[in-house]
């Protein structure tokens, strides 16, 4: 997973996922820093942003 996200901040792009809201893999995403913007019938949705978005964002 750090893999993946070292990717993702040197691409600038977000990792967006799902998990059903029963799934143990909900504890393993927010683990890695992935957060839940939002939650729909039976799937919570993860988002991991880019810290080279933050960063711009912030300035």
């Amino acid at each position: 997973m750090q893999q993946i996200k070292t990717q993702a901040d040197e691409q600038n792009k977000p990792i967006r996922l799902d998990a059903l809201r029963i799934s143990r893999a909900n504890d393993f995403y927010q683990g890695y820093g992935f957060g839940m913007p939002h939650s729909e019938g039976s799937n919570n949705y993860y988002e991991y942003a880019p810290k080279c978005s933050l960063e711009a964002s912030e300035a």
